[in-house]
């Protein structure tokens, strides 16, 4: 239960996430999720509807705070970077580009196996990108992740190959014959950030992807979107 709080609101009950000795922040919250959880059969299902339909959950996203602070006091739901399968699985949804297949088949009540119209990146094997995004090993038992940024995810969201050929097919799909600049710019901010650019941004994206639309400048938006706190950060 404190795992799954940390997960949707940015911080656990009780810090360190897996120190359960240690005291938490609303004690009496903690005992009422602990005792809903146990009436419900351990229902995981139940369980998450209850923390996301909450209020608390429907409150104003607040910066990250530090963890050690002795006084904590909840105002909402702290701001929080997308986990590496989420990243890609929104890069695939502005450039349309996916994984191929899963990493292994799924068996349907009627026989079939796979229909996927797209592979989310939960499905497949960890590559490089997803790695580095902090993705853990599947065979080590992870029961959190850090949400510090690194080194290594800077240099792969910078010049990593892999993200790198996802935008140069994403940018040849993007581009349609006679495609006007201001259209793909405006589609590719939808998709990303799901509103209109501004008008300073139009007048900057739309230089950007040049006239007539070069695919450079489609692949160069591309990356500039995905790079925005506004994209990669949940609020």
């Amino acid at each position: 239960m404190n795992r799954l709080w940390q997960k949707f609101y940015g911080r656990g009950l009780v810090e360190p996430l897996d120190d359960m000795e240690q005291p938490a922040w609303n004690p009496d919250l903690l005992d009422w999720l602990a005792e809903d959880f146990a009436d419900h059969d351990y229902d995981i299902k139940h369980l998450i509807e209850v923390m996301l339909t909450a209020r608390a959950y429907q409150l104003p996203a607040t910066p990250a705070r530090e963890k050690t602070e002795m006084a904590f006091v909840f105002r909402g739901p702290q701001v929080r970077r997308l986990s590496a399968e989420q990243f890609r699985d929104a890069v695939g949804a502005l450039t349309g580009i996916w994984y191929p297949n899963p990493a292994t088949k799924f068996l349907h009540a009627d026989g079939s196996t796979n229909h996927f119209t797209t592979t989310r990146a939960a499905l497949v094997a960890a590559d490089t990108l997803q790695i580095a995004l902090g993705r853990p090993n599947r065979e080590q038992v992870m029961t959190s992740r850090a949400s510090a940024a690194t080194t290594l995810e800077a240099l792969e969201l910078t010049n990593g190959a892999g993200l790198a050929e996802v935008f140069q097919k994403g940018a040849e799909k993007a581009i349609s014959a006679g495609a006007k600049p201001e259209g793909v710019v405006a589609q590719l901010y939808q998709k990303a950030l799901g509103r209109k650019p501004t008008r300073a941004e139009a007048q900057l994206a739309t230089s950007l992807v040049g006239q007539p639309v070069q695919k450079t400048g489609v692949e160069d938006l591309l990356w500039g979107l995905t790079m925005m706190p506004e994209f990669q950060l949940i609020y």
